[in-house]
């Protein structure tokens, strides 16, 4: 993973990567406690080397909304992050698969969606 393209970052055994703008992941899991969605920037949470069964505390953290800082779990912030993986993997954007993927590249705009409420 290359964050800003400068911080090159690299795990062995990734079981999952998220990038966030908002604290919340669909069904209340705070996987980004500290992302705002107007900073420009991205909160990444990786999670590696851990076996299936080790990834119910860190669920269970981030649905009480705290950070787990486990071993294998990783949090960075930056505006823009490149990912390739070995293996195809799973990729989804808000809940829409984009199916299986080996490069993904990753970016927040600074206050590019306006909403009136």
């Amino acid at each position: 993973m290359l964050l800003d393209g400068v911080q090159k970052v690299e795990f062995n055994h990734a079981y999952f990567i998220s990038a966030h703008i908002h604290p919340y992941e669909g069904g209340g899991f705070k996987f980004a406690p500290d992302a705002s969605y107007d900073d420009g920037k991205l909160s990444i949470c990786v999670m590696n080397n851990r076996k299936k069964r080790k990834l119910i505390p860190v669920l269970l953290n981030s649905m009480f909304g705290r950070q787990s800082h486990n071993k294998g779990t990783r949090f960075y912030t930056c505006g823009e992050a490149v990912v390739h993986v070995d293996k195809p993997m799973a990729v989804h954007v808000d809940g829409e698969s984009c199916f299986c993927q080996n490069d993904i590249q990753l970016r927040c705009i600074k206050k590019a969606v306006r909403m009136i409420v």
